[in-house]
């Protein structure tokens, strides 16, 4: 890695948080993944019910690479412990001739992480199995201070079922997505997202403009502070972010950004100080990080508890009557 993204790293690593239960959370399992219908592989398997926001795993990199070092590949391979070395050597190249090469493997298994400015690929002897889909299951969080990730649900996952994570920008058009998965990753996608059965000719097309009105969304919709203070209808942000809510159930894109939705849902009707809707959106908050960030869960409680002690507690500027 080069200097300054050596610089960027702690002097002092903090040991990653540990996942609740995390050896009965999840197994790794051969599979026939519906992204890639041409062969078997691994995958990642839930070995329990997952609620919305529950921790999935919490793993630390085995390997970080700055995306500038690929070419290095051959002197980076000498500094791996055997073992390390072996466990890596096991994950897919989908780049591979002959022979899989660490470079191929990095490119094919790497997670996008950052160490200060720089952009770098982690690599995971278990996150690195999870499969792509283009409505994924779960997302991850990168923490540098403890070179580790945060594999976390975006929306029920029952037992048995496949753990899945975007490996592109899932925003894009179906054929945007299709032709960058098959660049980078040599697969055609099947998921159920890019897998439109002929007799829905009409799918793909309101799939992409439901897709587009998301990744539009925050240019297009004012913010909570703006709206408190100008004469729009009550109910304009709720419905806004109560139809993003719903677009990105139907796509599959919950995300980590369902969350905020559903906190300016809550902000709204606190601000107008409607005690049932707010109590019954922040409660709804409130579970969604209970696991993740418990920190942020129980500011959210003492919200529940104490109406008042929610800053915005009564501070929508009511639109004037007409």
């Amino acid at each position: 890695m080069e200097r300054d993204g050596l610089d960027a790293l702690p002097k002092k690593f903090s040991p990653p948080k540990v996942a609740p239960a995390q050896g009965q959370s999840y197994q790794i399992a051969l599979c026939r993944s519906d992204t890639d219908r041409r062969s078997a592989g691994y995958g990642m398997f839930a070995t329990r019910n997952f609620n919305r926001g529950g921790v999935i795993l919490v793993e630390r990199a085995v390997m970080v690479v700055s995306t500038s070092c690929f070419g290095s590949c051959s002197s980076i391979d000498q500094l791996l412990d055997p073992k390390v070395r072996k466990a890596v050597m096991r994950l897919t190249d989908v780049h591979a001739g002959a022979e899989a090469t660490l470079e191929g493997i990095i490119r094919t298994n790497g997670l996008e992480v950052d160490i200060g400015s720089r952009d770098c690929q982690g690599i995971f002897l278990d996150a690195s199995r999870v499969n792509h889909s283009c409505g994924p299951n779960a997302f991850y969080r990168w923490d540098p201070t403890s070179l580790s990730i945060t594999l976390e649900a975006v929306r029920p996952i029952p037992a048995g079922s496949e753990i899945t994570i975007p490996y592109i920008d899932c925003l894009q058009s179906r054929a945007d997505r299709r032709k960058q998965l098959k660049t980078l990753y040599n697969f055609d996608c099947f998921c159920k997202h890019c897998d439109v059965h002929w007799s829905e000719p009409n799918a793909a097309v309101q799939s992409d403009m439901n897709r587009k009105e998301i990744r539009e969304f925050w240019n297009l919709t004012p913010s909570f502070d703006d709206w408190c203070t100008s004469d729009a209808p009550d109910d304009e942000l709720i419905d806004l972010h109560t139809r993003a809510l719903e677009m990105r159930a139907a796509e599959g894109l919950e995300s980590y950004v369902y969350k905020k939705h559903i906190e300016i849902i809550a902000m709204c009707y606190g601000s107008m100080k409607d005690k049932e809707n707010f109590i019954c959106w922040i409660e709804r908050g409130r579970k969604a990080n209970m696991e993740a960030k418990p920190d942020v869960a129980g500011v959210m409680e003492k919200w529940i508890q104490d109406l008042r002690s929610f800053p915005a507690w009564g501070c929508r500027a009511r639109a004037p009557a007409h």
